[in-house]
């Protein structure tokens, strides 16, 4: 049999020197693991979304349980909502949690992402969390609550809070120009 020196030339160069690569196979099945063990989690769900909440509370398995979540019913995300609100406005785990929350249907997002905002925001209301949040209902295309959420930010008696809300008019005036 003739082999194209060419060809698996190209394919070595492309897979860093190796034909194939055992990081990538161990990556797969991985994945395919984590898979069947989030379908055996889901048979007890209470006890599911119980760990899940531990684990998101104390950051030790804080990755970890967002990526395990990522691969679970979005009613578990549905539950979970105010908590992983909170956590968006971290700039570690933001963009996970902004994916995790973006699966949920719009009108699932409508319901529940708004009134987290909200109660973060009452919690935590620096400029930060402003900024972090307005992103993320941005990111849900939750446009009234963003809306809100600027009028919030403006009313602010902190100038760095009102600062959010002038970026956010300055966003959506240049968006419409």
């Amino acid at each position: 049999m003739v082999v194209d020196d060419r060809q698996s030339h190209d394919s070595t160069a492309r897979h860093g020197g190796l034909e194939r690569p055992q990081e990538w196979q161990n990556a797969v099945e991985a994945v395919a693991a984590l898979h069947i063990a989030a379908s055996r989690l889901a048979s007890g769900k209470d006890a599911a979304l119980s760990l899940l909440a531990d684990a998101l509370r104390t950051g030790a398995q804080r990755r970890q349980a967002l990526l395990l979540l990522s691969f679970l019913d979005p009613a578990y995300t549905i539950a979970l909502a105010d908590l992983l609100v909170e956590l968006a406005i971290s700039h570690r785990d933001g963009l996970l949690i902004r994916q995790i929350l973006g699966r949920l249907r719009h009108v699932q997002a409508a319901d529940v992402v708004p009134t987290a905002v909200w109660r973060t925001l009452n919690e935590i209301g620096d400029d930060d969390a402003y900024r972090m949040l307005a992103d993320l209902l941005n990111h849900l295309g939750l446009h009234e609550a963003r809306y809100q959420l600027r009028n919030r930010a403006l009313a602010s008696t902190d100038p760095y809070v009102r600062a959010v809300g002038e970026e956010i008019d300055a966003d959506d005036d240049g968006a419409v120009g």
